[in-house]
């Protein structure tokens, strides 16, 4: 009898353990497909980028924490999530980041796209700033800093 309450016990809490383990996996794919239905939205919401010989065209370049880089072109007047959902849309490794400049140091307004609520609704007055009222210029590199490591 005692034995087979131990046995019992046993299996009930493999059983939990292994409930517990398919929850949690669970929970990574449906956050992985928020963050993959996310990308695939802030896509649509950046503007189509400028040729290289259109005057307000800058070229902007994002050193990455790996050290990658990633380059595009922007419109001076674009705002600065553009900037944001840019990288957050490349880069699969990095959620949580913050964009900066070099040389004067200085961190860009705004703040990477939040998975919790779509990315779009937390936008901040500041997100929406042009790019030419950042204290950037054309050929400038951004240097990313992730928040999480």
């Amino acid at each position: 009898q005692e034995k087979e309450r131990r046995k019992r016990e046993e299996r009930e809490k493999i059983e939990q353990e292994e409930r517990i383990e398919r929850q949690k996996q669970q929970a990574e794919e449906e956050r992985k497909q928020r963050i993959s239905d996310l990308k695939k939205t802030l896509l649509k919401e950046i503007s189509p980028e400028p040729d290289a010989e259109q005057s307000d065209a800058w070229r902007i370049m994002f050193k990455l924490p790996n050290g990658t880089r990633l380059e595009r072109r922007f419109f001076r007047n674009d705002p600065v999530k553009y900037l944001y959902y840019y990288v957050f849309c490349k880069e699969m490794e990095l959620i949580n980041f913050k964009l900066r400049t070099n040389f004067p140091t200085c961190d860009l307004p705004g703040h990477s796209p939040s998975i919790d609520d779509n990315g779009l609704s937390n936008t901040t007055s500041d997100m929406n700033l042009p790019l030419e009222k950042c204290n950037l210029d054309n050929n400038i590199v951004l240097f990313v800093h992730d928040l999480d490591s």
